[in-house]
């Protein structure tokens, strides 16, 4: 057996070995880097006049100029003189966001690593992005020891809530909404796969508490999963966002349709809609890759845009939301659609309440989260929705739904 190279791969693997030398030397002084590009800016002398100059050429807008903190031996003890030069300067660099950008970039390209965001964004595998929640409850690094019995304890305050509605003549639905951890675990860094053993050991435990009591409920997180492959593959999630898209929501929305139609025996219209897929992402989207703030952000991947076609009469049904960022989306579907004769949306049941009725007409109401008629939309509605994503089972607006209705807190 022979081996034989030529130049070119040659070339290749010595390319790779500095490469990959760089990346070692950066990982094992990383803690410096931002030391050294600190210090590289402030020790040009001519860096302020030639960004003045840089400013003044390209009319770069900045603060009015003020006079350098003045020096004192208190100020520099107790350290706030350090933090007005800082100031002083951020105020007066046009280019600042081109540093931090720079800086975050650094970081992403050689340790797939973002500072931004409290350092809560995860960087997977071919730039997939993570909420570190998400990644840290799908993987469990701290081994927390759930058992069966908490969770049949909050199955228990759910059908006790579940019964207040009933008494008063309405459904009560529970939605589970997905996690991206969850859909994409082949995505997750190396960090995270090597420790998993168990995964989400909680959601298992909160379907199984689900399953001894008689409260209606929709998993989504299964649904996404089980949409996962051809046709939709990865159109239900996105690599630079955390929430489901809008086609992902779609499917969701359909399945509550079918659901209230079966706990009501009302036969509701199915939800209509098309979509077409662009490389072009916009708002929630990429909301963790805008988060990241980027030099050079991998801003082209795919994405759905979904088209609903509205109902010529909606149902008379009255439908309350309540719930976290992945129900922002049946506000916009069910409104395009005309599903229902009222929509109230209260998200996390106490920052805001927005109200649409039959022709789209949107309109906030003001919340005092210790008024009563505050919540009188969701006593008024026939069916009244309670969304937790499947990290966070006894949430707060859960609680605070809990002690409005009921006058108590849960167990």
């Amino acid at each position: 057996m022979s081996i034989e190279h030529t130049s070119d791969e040659l070339s290749r693997k010595e390319s790779n070995n500095w490469l990959m030398s760089l990346r070692e030397f950066l990982r094992a002084y990383r803690q410096f880097v931002p030391f050294f590009l600190i210090m590289i800016v402030l020790a040009l002398p001519l860096n302020l006049f030639v960004i003045k100059q840089f400013a003044r050429k390209f009319s770069i807008q900045t603060k009015q100029t003020q006079k350098l903190p003045d020096f004192t031996v208190e100020k520099f003890v107790n350290n706030t003189l350090q933090k007005e030069y800082e100031t002083w300067f951020n105020d007066h660099n046009p280019l600042k966001s081109t540093f931090t950008k720079f800086n975050n970039q650094f970081y992403y390209s050689f340790f797939s690593t973002s500072l931004m965001f409290n350092s809560n964004i995860v960087i997977g595998k071919k730039g997939y992005l993570y909420e570190k929640i998400y990644t840290d409850q799908y993987a469990n690094p701290s081994k927390i020891p759930y058992t069966q019995k908490q969770f049949d304890k909050w199955a228990a305050d759910l059908q006790e809530l579940a019964d207040f509605f009933a008494k008063r003549g309405q459904k009560l639905i529970y939605l589970i909404t997905p996690s991206k951890a969850t859909f994409y675990p082949e995505y997750l860094p190396d960090s995270y796969t090597k420790i998993v053993t168990n995964p989400r050991p909680d959601y298992f435990l909160k379907i199984k508490a689900l399953k001894n009591i008689d409260v209606p409920y929709i998993d989504a997180s299964e649904l996404m999963l089980a949409n996962k492959q051809k046709p939709y593959g990865n159109l239900l999630f996105t690599r630079g966002g955390t929430h489901w898209t809008m086609l992902g929501a779609a499917l969701a929305g359909q399945k509550i349709i079918d659901l209230i139609s079966q706990q009501t025996q009302l036969p509701l219209p199915p939800l209509s809609f098309s979509y077409t897929v662009s490389n072009r992402p916009l708002g929630v989207d990429k909301d963790l890759l805008h988060l990241c703030k980027l030099l050079f952000p991998p801003k082209h991947y795919r994405v759905p845009y979904v088209t609903f076609n509205a109902n010529e009469k909606p149902s008379p049904l009255k439908l309350a939301i309540i719930g976290g960022s992945f129900t922002h989306f049946f506000k916009e579907l069910f409104t395009e659609s005309n599903a229902f004769s009222k929509l109230d949306h209260y998200y996390y049941l106490i920052l805001n309440h927005y109200q649409f009725s039959e022709k789209g007409k949107k309109v906030e109401i003001p919340i005092n989260r210790n008024d009563p008629a505050s919540y009188q939309d969701i006593l008024d509605a026939d069916i009244v929705i309670l969304e937790e994503n499947e990290i966070l089972p006894y949430s707060n607006h859960f609680r605070e739904l809990y002690y409005r209705l009921l006058g108590k807190f849960p167990t």
